[in-house]
């Protein structure tokens, strides 16, 4: 699922302290206790898809899509196992925008419920900013826009006219409507 990821750059610090005990996997992971602790500083992220989760999370972004890389200013985070069970809370910080993740990974049962939310750094395009959801199984997990999300403030901006003008639109990808 993660092999999508082409690449990924910027100068990482990573803390693991794990420990578990059992004679098989499924009792190793039942039994998973500790924390990993992460920060990257001054990184670069080049996906085709993964983009839109940290350059502009949008109702627009999630339709279309652009390849340009995405320069992540910081990007720290913990997840912490008792039994098993993680608990995890990330920040990824962009130009454009600051990503707030939180939730949980089950390790017995293959599972992931990550809530990530946007926070856009243009009040302007805050009512475009759609929370993300990874759900599912570890190996195969599903990332979603909340469709009920993004329905109803699209609803909004259109019946208040509050959609913001084509430059402000444009500028969701990096470039301006208007020509040079």
């Amino acid at each position: 699922p993660w092999t999508s990821l082409k690449q990924f750059t910027g100068a990482a610090d990573i803390s693991i302290d794990l420990s578990s005990t059992g004679r098989s996997l499924d009792a190793l992971k039942s039994g998973l206790t500790g924390a990993i602790d992460f920060s990257l500083k001054d990184g670069t992220l080049y996906d085709d898809k993964l983009h839109l989760l940290v350059s502009d999370v949008s109702l627009f972004t999630t339709l279309l899509s652009k390849t340009e890389p995405v320069a992540i200013n910081c990007l720290f985070g913990r997840v912490a196992f008792d039994k098993g069970d993680g608990a995890t809370r990330a920040v990824m910080d962009t130009q454009k925008m600051t990503l707030v993740g939180t939730g949980a990974i089950n390790l017995p049962k293959d599972a992931i419920n990550i809530e990530l939310i946007p926070k856009p750094k243009n009040d302007r395009l805050s009512k475009l900013a759609v929370p993300v959801d990874v759900t599912g199984s570890l190996s195969s997990p599903d990332v979603a826009p909340r469709t009920t999300t993004a329905l109803g403030q699209a609803a909004v901006g259109v019946i208040g006219g509050l959609l913001a003008p084509l430059d402000l639109v444009s500028s969701l990808f990096g470039q301006s409507a208007t020509a040079p």
